[in-house]
């Protein structure tokens, strides 16, 4: 079970951050990451109170906290990061360092994968730098290497990581709750920040799409609340290290539907990524 969800995490995560690109396009990037947390902070309780899950606990609730911020916070520093243009540095290391935390947590807390998943694990990590990576360069030369953006991209992963974590630890009981609690918490978070900064204008400016965005946005926010939800079930019902570590193949999904809707190329580095990544999972399976 923890296989199938953490495929399926990856799955709709890649098919959200394909939608949420389509977006920035047209929006900011914080418009879009604020709407889109808008959208899961009003489907997931919705769906929480229907299927009357227990509302967590007081420790459960600051679990849900700490992990809506830390994901808010690694959105904007993957944000950041991409825009300066040093994406062959920050994608692959912000997605191998969403895998790593957790499955470094998933150990020192007592899991023990066999060899043969730990060897799938290790493929499926370099396979995600490889099918993060920007292509056109086949990799990333000495000279363009930038440290703050190696330290932005690994930072931005652990966020996500940290978050994983955090989910990982909630009552099973709760059901989605402590997703929706951390959405919520985001929403506020980035509305309390915008009026801030930019007063009521700021507020508007923020949480107001361009035209035409609006579905990519509904999509972008209710497939990434759902990811979240999948990644919450899968790491409570196994372990957080098959899960974390199959979830952070996301980037393969966006890659494959850019390639089949905006036709863009497939480089070859992603190319053997993803033949890397399925050995990874078959030898996950096998163990």
């Amino acid at each position: 079970m923890a296989v199938v969800l953490g495929l399926c995490v990856a799955l709709v995560y890649g098919t959200a951050d394909f939608l949420g690109g389509l977006a920035t396009k047209r929006n900011p990037a914080a418009t879009t990451v604020a709407l889109a947390q808008c959208v899961g902070a009003t489907l997931v309780p919705a769906v929480a109170v229907l299927s009357g899950s227990a509302f967590p606990g007081s420790s459960d609730v600051l679990r849900s906290a700490g992990a809506g911020l830390a994901a808010m916070v690694a959105v904007m520093l993957l944000f950041s990061g991409l825009a300066s243009g040093s994406m062959g540095v920050v994608a692959p290391l912000s997605a191998v360092g969403a895998a790593v935390l957790p499955v470094g947590y998933g150990i020192a807390t007592g899991e023990r994968p066999s060899p043969l998943t730990l060897t799938g694990m290790g493929l499926a990590l370099v396979a995600i730098a490889l099918i993060a990576a920007e292509p056109g360069g086949g990799g990333v030369r000495r000279s363009e290497f930038d440290l703050r953006q190696a330290v932005t991209g690994l930072l931005a992963g652990f966020g996500f990581g940290a978050g994983f974590i955090l989910f990982s630890q909630t009552a099973t009981e709760t059901g989605v709750w402590p997703v929706g609690l951390a959405r919520i918490i985001s929403v506020v978070t980035l509305a309390v920040v915008a009026l801030a900064v930019g007063g009521l204008g700021g507020v508007r400016e923020r949480f107001r799409a361009a035209p035409g965005s609006g579905p990519l946005i509904v999509g972008n926010g209710g497939l990434d609340a759902l990811a979240l939800c999948l990644y919450a079930t899968g790491a409570r019902l196994g372990p957080v290290a098959v899960v974390a570590t199959l979830g952070s193949l996301y980037p393969a999904a966006t890659v494959v539907l850019a390639s089949v809707v905006l036709h863009e190329q497939l480089h070859r580095v992603r190319v053997a990524g993803m033949a890397i990544a399925l050995v990874g999972v078959t030898l996950i399976v096998a163990g």
